[in-house]
C-alpha cells in the first residue's frame, strides 16, 4: 500500500515576484472542481468526507433483467418482479463477493421462497425464450441433496393427466447438477428431461461464479463456472445437436414456487436471472479495471504563474495503482482550442521550473488490482503555485510639452521580468482613447526604455497621460496605472524648457 500525504493548508507567503497560493479538492474542501468522471464514483471516506473510487462492475437492473438479488441489506428482488413468500436468509458483510453483503443460508428447509410475477421467466403458463441463471456460491458443508435452486409447478399432458415440472440445481457428490424436468415443451411426448453436471468438484469456503444458459435458437444448454465451460446438453426433441429446439413452457396449474437455498449451508451473492444468453458475466467487483477523473480548469490568476507541484493523498491496496497527469495553458482561449498532451507527474515532487501559464488541469487514472477485487481511492488533491503578480505602477512620471508633441519620462520598475510599458493618453481626464499620435493609438507599447515622445498632437489641446508596466504575461495583462499627469502642446514651445 502506498500513501502520499497532502499538505493540509494553503501557503500565503508573499515573495518578491509572486505569491504562493494553493488549490485543494477532497477532504474538507469537497469535490466541486471535478468536472469529468469516467467509471469512477464518490464513496464514504475517512472523517466523513467523500473519496473517489472505481465504480463497481456489479449488475444493475437492465431491460432484460428478470430477477436481481444483491444480498447487500435485503433479499428483495431489485426488479420487483418476484415477491418474497418465505425468507430465512441472513445478511452478512463479513464474507461477501461483490457489493456490501452476501446471503447466509443455514441449512433450513425454507431458504428464500419467491413467487414469480407476471411476464417473468418462471411465470405460470409463460412460453419462454432464451434465459440465463447465475450466482456466486461459497459452500460450507457440500452435502449431497443441498438444493441451490428449486422451481416447481405442474402442467397437463395430452391425456389430461398432471405432469410435475421442476428445475433444480443440486449439490451431488460435491458437484452442481442442473435438471430440467418437463420444463422444455416436447411436441412429440410432452415429457422432457435435460440434465447438465459439472465435471470439477466444488471446494468448500471458496467463492465461484456459476451460470447456466439456454439458447432458444439452438436448444443449447451450457453450464459455466468462472466463465469456464463445465457441461453442455441440448434441449432438443432428439436431445442432440441440430435437433428441433424445445421451448420452455412453465406450468399453469399453480402459481409456481421458486426457492433459493433450500437445505443449503453456505453463502450466496449476486443472484440474477436474465432474459437472453449472457456471454460476459461480471466476475469481479472492478471488472472494468480502469477509471479516471479530471478537474476543471484551475485559474492561477495571471499568465506566467508557475505551477510548483501537485500533491495527492491516496491509497492503492494490493497491486492497484494510479497515474497522474496535468495540463497547463497560457490563457482561456488555449483551454478551449488546445489539443496539448497530458504530462505525467509524480505526486509531491516539484515540477520543471518553466511550468508556467494561467490555467492548469489535473487528471488521475485509477487501475484495479490484477484480480479486479480492489480499487485505489483518492482522498484529496492539493496543488501549489506561485501567482505572477502584476508589476507595480511606475512613478516619477513627467511630461514635457512641445510644438505638436509631448515627451514622457518615468522611472523604470526594478522587477526582473518587466518586459515593457503601456503609455495611455487622451483628451479627457481618466479617459485614454487618444488616436492622433504618430506613434499609435492609446495605449502605446514601449519596450527597451522609459521614455517616449508622442508626435502629431494638436497644439492648444490639453492631454492626459498615465503609464503602466507589463511583464512576461504580456501586454494584455498590465499592472496598475501610474498617477495621471497632463500637458498642453503649443506652437513654438521647446519641450526641453
Amino acid at each position: 500500500m502506498k500513501k502520499i500525504l497532502v499538505l493540509a493548508y494553503i501557503l500565503i507567503a508573499i515573495q518578491t515576484h509572486g505569491a504562493e497560493r494553493g488549490f485543494s479538492a477532497g477532504d474538507r474542501y469537497g469535490w466541486n472542481n471535478i468536472q469529468g468522471m469516467e467509471n469512477t464514483v464518490f464513496i464514504p471516506g475517512k472523517g466523513g468526507y467523500r473519496e473517489i473510487s472505481l465504480k463497481s462492475s456489479r449488475y444493475t437492473q437492465e431491460r432484460d433483467t428478470d430477477l436481481l438479488i444483491h444480498f447487500d441489506s435485503t433479499t428483495a428482488d431489485e426488479t420487483g418482479s418476484y415477491s418474497i413468500v418465505k425468507d430465512t436468509v441472513k445478511i452478512t458483510d463479513k464474507i461477501r463477493m461483490l457489493g456490501k453483503g452476501a446471503g447466509v443460508f443455514l441449512n433450513t428447509l425454507e431458504g428464500l421462497s419467491l413467487k414469480p410475477g407476471e411476464g417473468t421467466v418462471f411465470a405460470p403458463g409463460n412460453p419462454g425464450t432464451s434465459f440465463t441463471i447465475e450466482f456466486w456460491l461459497n459452500p460450507v458443508l457440500l452435502k449431497t441433496s443441498e438444493e441451490i435452486i428449486t422451481y416447481t409447478n405442474s402442467l397437463r399432458d395430452r391425456d389430461g393427466s398432471i405432469l410435475p415440472q421442476a428445475v433444480t440445481c443440486t449439490i451431488k457428490d460435491r458437484k452442481l447438477v442442473w435438471e430440467f424436468r418437463n420444463f422444455f415443451f416436447n411436441p412429440e411426448s410432452c415429457t422432457s428431461s435435460v440434465k447438465v453436471t459439472g465435471f470439477q468438484s466444488l471446494i468448500p469456503e471458496q467463492w465461484h461464479h456459476h451460470m447456466i444458459t439456454y439458447d432458444e435458437n439452438s436448444g443449447l444448454v451450457e453450464y459455466y463456472v468462472d466463465s469456464m465451460l463445465e457441461g453442455t446438453a441440448y434441449a432438443t426433441v432428439s436431445g442432440k445437436d441440430n435437433g428441433d429446439p424445445m421451448i420452455p413452457l412453465t406450468g399453469s396449474l399453480t402459481s409456481g414456487s421458486f426457492v433459493i437455498g433450500e437445505n443449503y449451508h453456505g453463502f450466496m451473492d449476486e443472484f440474477r436471472i436474465s432474459k437472453g444468453v449472457i456471454s460476459d458475466p461480471v466476475l469481479s467487483e472492478f471488472q472494468n479495471g480502469y477509471g479516471r477523473i479530471e478537474t476543471s480548469m484551475i485559474d492561477m490568476g495571471r499568465n506566467s504563474s508557475v505551477l510548483n507541484r501537485i500533491d495527492l493523498q491516496f491509497d492503492t491496496p494490493g497491486d492497484s495503482d494510479i497515474q497522474s497527469y496535468y495540463k497547463i495553458f497560457k490563457d482561456y482561449k488555449d483551454t478551449v482550442i488546445s489539443n496539448s498532451d497530458w504530462i505525467p507527474f509524480l505526486p509531491g515532487q516539484y515540477l520543471p521550473a518553466d511550468t508556467s501559464g494561467r490555467f492548469f488541469q489535473v487528471r488521475i487514472d485509477l487501475f484495479a488490482n490484477g484480480s479486479g477485487t480492489k480499487s485505489p481511492t483518492i482522498h484529496s488533491i492539493h496543488a501549489e503555485y506561485r501567482k505572477n503578480l502584476p508589476p507595480l505602477a511606475p512613478d516619477y512620471v513627467k511630461a514635457f510639452p512641445g510644438d505638436g508633441e509631448v515627451r514622457l519620462d518615468w522611472k523604470g520598475i526594478g522587477e526582473p521580468d518587466v518586459a515593457g510599458y503601456l503609455v495611455y493618453y487622451g483628451t479627457r481626464k481618466g479617459v485614454y482613447f487618444g488616436k492622433e499620435g504618430r506613434e499609435g493609438s492609446s495605449p502605446i507599447i514601449v519596450t527597451g526604455g522609459t521614455s517616449i515622445t508622442i508626435h502629431n498632437l494638436t497644439n492648444g489641446r490639453l492631454y492626459y497621460f498615465a503609464v503602466a508596466a507589463f511583464d512576461s504575461a504580456g501586454s494584455r495583462y498590465p499592472g496598475a496605472l501610474s498617477g495621471e499627469i497632463s500637458a498642453r502642446p503649443l506652437p513654438g514651445l521647446n519641450r526641453d524648457n
